[in-house]
């Protein structure tokens, strides 16, 4: 599990695990920023954050697939069980790009920060 920020720093492994034939998931929590800077910055700096965002387009199951390893697409909380089973089952590198609100807010009486977008 890793963020877009996160992924981005080691995607490269992903033609590893494909070249060695490691069945390695990775969940990629995408919502276009690189959470851990900001968070940092806005407690610095007083809220003030610059260059931690990009664009939410990425398509991160897209490269898996370039790179000959099962790439899937998570829209919906409801999609999640299904796509990360698959990708358990599937024997093969996968990656699971889990697209998320910029700034996810946890539904009331829940521990869960992610939220997926509308959409």
């Amino acid at each position: 599990m890793t963020g877009d920020g996160g992924f981005l720093m080691v995607c490269q492994e992903v033609i590893t695990a494909v070249e060695w034939n490691a069945p390695v998931v990775w969940a990629v929590f995408n919502n276009g920023t690189l959470g851990a800077i900001r968070g940092g910055q806005q407690a610095s700096y007083g809220g003030r954050v610059i260059g931690t965002e990009f664009s939410q387009d990425t398509d991160y199951a897209a490269l898996a697939r370039a790179l000959s390893a099962e790439g899937l697409t998570v829209t919906r909380h409801c999609e999640i069980g299904e796509a990360m089973e698959h990708a358990l089952a599937c024997g093969r590198p996968c990656v699971v790009d889990m697209r998320i609100a910029r700034d996810p807010v946890a539904p009331a009486g829940s521990r869960s920060l992610v939220r997926a977008r509308e959409g």
